[in-house]
């Protein structure tokens, strides 16, 4: 049986803060006068906090933090779009999936994008928990490995052909890396926890394009935590610029 290429997203070294390129934690890179956005839960209603972005200019990983001055050059000059993602450290809602309550997602255009600070600036507010809302911010690679499918047709596993969880176990126990780099899955199609939930776009009623698939990781990457065995699936319709940013739990 062919072996199937598996596209994993790992940490990539301590990035700037406003770096362009996909990372987790820093500044969002956003349009002039965006608001920030908030919790739905109306029990909340709190600041979110930024918990990364995804460069889909083509443009690859974030530049080295010493690289920040020519990164504010480059961003003017991009084409293309940029996912930038929260989610709320408080988390409001536990139950299934979760739309867009304590979890967003939005698409901009890269031209224009400045990096902007959360209400309080880079050093508050504070989450319930004490945690910032400004986290250290890291690059994202994304390498691509070849995994054999399984060959049981009874595996849950074996739909998608290759499943994140595959993926996963080939980059960490095949390739010898450390399990707390593995951020999760670059394109492919999503392996879910429940139920399919491929959100359709408000504007044009199409099923959104799969854009990533996030592993919880409360040990290294605070940014990207989803409980201990929750995922979050990222969608992007670019032709409406729409995204949706959803968990599964």
């Amino acid at each position: 049986m062919p072996s199937h290429t598996f596209h994993v997203m790992h940490a990539d070294g301590p990035v700037a803060d406003d770096a362009a390129g996909t990372r987790v934690g820093g500044l969002p890179l956003l349009p002039p006068g965006t608001p920030w956005p908030r919790c739905a839960d109306d029990s909340c209603r709190r600041n979110l906090a930024f918990m990364g972005q995804i460069d889909l200019s083509g443009t690859g990983p974030a530049a080295p933090a010493e690289a920040s001055a020519e990164v504010s050059v480059s961003v003017e000059e991009r084409n293309g779009s940029v996912l930038a993602l929260f989610h709320c450290l408080d988390w409001c809602v536990q139950t299934g999936t979760m739309y867009g309550s304590s979890h967003a997602a939005f698409l901009f255009p890269c031209a224009g994008l400045v990096a902007t600070e959360p209400p309080g600036g880079s050093e508050g507010p504070l989450d319930r928990e004490g945690d910032r809302m400004v986290l250290p911010a890291a690059g994202i690679a994304v390498t691509p490995i070849e995994v054999e499918p399984s060959d049981d047709p009874d595996d849950p596993e074996d739909d998608p052909p290759v499943s994140f969880y595959q993926g996963r176990d080939a980059w960490v126990d095949r390739e010898g890396h450390p399990y707390a780099d593995f951020l999760g899955q670059w394109a492919g199609a999503p392996t879910w926890i429940q139920d399919d939930d491929t959100p359709e776009c408000a504007a044009c009623g199409h099923g959104m394009d799969f854009v990533a698939q996030f592993n919880s990781s409360d040990r290294h990457y605070r940014p990207v935590y989803f409980g201990d065995y929750g995922y979050g699936y990222v969608f992007a319709c670019e032709p409406c610029g729409t995204a949706a940013f959803h968990v599964q739990d």
